[in-house]
Order: structure tokens, then C-alpha cells, then sequence
């Protein structure tokens, strides 16, 4: 269900590539990278999805990209203030 899901948001200029794909019944994690096509010097979002489903549509959806920004602002924060 996860990979016809998928193909119904191909983006003309996006690489959209999942990864580890679990084989839930009821629900399913799975890991993915995008190559945003910006050529050799783009690097890939990584990311994670959780998808629920009920009689064998899609019913939820939520993606947690890695954060843009190394390291994340609230992680270099902490560290700042309570380095070690």
C-alpha cells in the first residue's frame, strides 16, 4: 500500500527513494531519502515516515525530516551552555 501511495506524489525534478520499509498489517515506518536534483554539490534530505492504514487506504501520514541546519539550533544551543 506504502509504494502506490508513493507514486501518486512523483514530482518531475524530485528523487523520492525509500529505504527500509517495515511490513506492518495496520501501520508502517519507513525510512526514505530525496535527491532535490540541485546536482553534484546537493546533498539528500534523509528523513522517516509513519503511515496508518484502514481497509488497505493511507488514512495517516507523518514525515519527520532530518534537520536542515547542522547541528539542529536547539542541539547547539545545549551544547553551548552545558558543553561535554
Amino acid at each position: 500500500a506504502v509504494r502506490e501511495f508513493l507514486k501518486e506524489f512523483d514530482i518531475p525534478g524530485l528523487l523520492f527513494i525509500p529505504q527500509d520499509i517495515s511490513d506492518g498489517i495496520d501501520s508502517c515506518c519507513f525510512t526514505w531519502e530525496v535527491d532535490l536534483n540541485l546536482g553534484e554539490t546537493s546533498r539528500r534530505i534523509k528523513g522517516i515516515s509513519f503511515y496508518e492504514f484502514r481497509d488497505g487506504k493511507v488514512v495517516f501520514v507523518r514525515d519527520i525530516p532530518e534537520p536542515a541546519i547542522k547541528p539542529p539550533p536547539v542541539q547547539a544551543l545545549a551544547a553551548a551552555i552545558r558543553p561535554g
